[in-house]
C-alpha cells in the first residue's frame, strides 16, 4: 500500500539522518580500541566480498557499534530498530543481497573518513549506502503493490 511505501520511506529517511549525526561527531574523535572494534566486522565484510557473500550481521554489527560509540542508548535503541526493520524488508526481495554487497566498500569509505576525521567524506560514502537502501525499498514496494493488484 502507499502508506506503507510512505512509512518505510520515513524509516529510511530517519535512519540517514540520525546515523550521519553520529558519524559526523565521532569523525576524529574515536580511540584505537574503538576503532579496533569498527574494523573488524568491516574487515569481516569484506572477506564475506571476497567469497561472493554479503554478511547482514556484520554490517548490523558495525552500524550497532558506531551508535553504541557514541553512547546516546536511546537514539542507539531507535536506530538498532529502524535499522532491524529495514533488514526485513531487505529479506523478503531475492536480490536484497546484491545491493548490499555493492555498499562494503562505501562502509570501509565511512570508517576511513571517520579515523582521519573527515566528516564531509564520511557523510558522502553513508549517502551512498542510503541510496542503495532506498533502491532496496522502492523494489519491495514494487513487488508489495504486485501482490496487492
Amino acid at each position: 500500500t502507499r502508506l506503507q511505501g510512505d512509512w518505510s520511506s520515513d524509516v529510511c529517511s530517519s535512519d540517514l539522518v540520525l546515523e550521519m549525526h553520529i558519524i559526523r561527531e565521532l569523525c576524529g574523535n574515536m580511540t584505537q580500541l574503538q576503532i579496533d572494534s569498527l574494523n573488524e566486522p568491516m574487515t569481516a565484510m569484506e572477506r564475506g566480498i571476497q567469497m561472493g557473500i554479503f554478511l547482514q550481521q556484520e554490517d548490523y554489527k558495525f552500524h550497532s557499534r558506531i551508535r553504541k560509540i557514541y553512547g546516546n542508548s536511546t537514539m542507539e535503541q531507535v536506530l538498532d530498530n529502524l535499522t532491524k526493520a529495514l533488514d526485513d524488508y531487505g529479506k523478503s526481495l531475492t536480490n536484497g543481497e546484491g545491493f548490499w554487497k555493492e555498499t562494503v566498500p562505501y562502509h570501509r569509505e565511512i570508517l576511513d573518513a571517520m579515523i582521519e576525521g573527515k566528516p564531509f567524506a564520511a557523510q558522502a560514502a553513508y549517502e551512498k549506502i542510503f541510496q542503495k537502501d532506498k533502491q532496496v525499498l522502492e523494489l519491495f514496494e514494487e513487488l508489495h503493490e504486485k501482490k496487492i493488484t
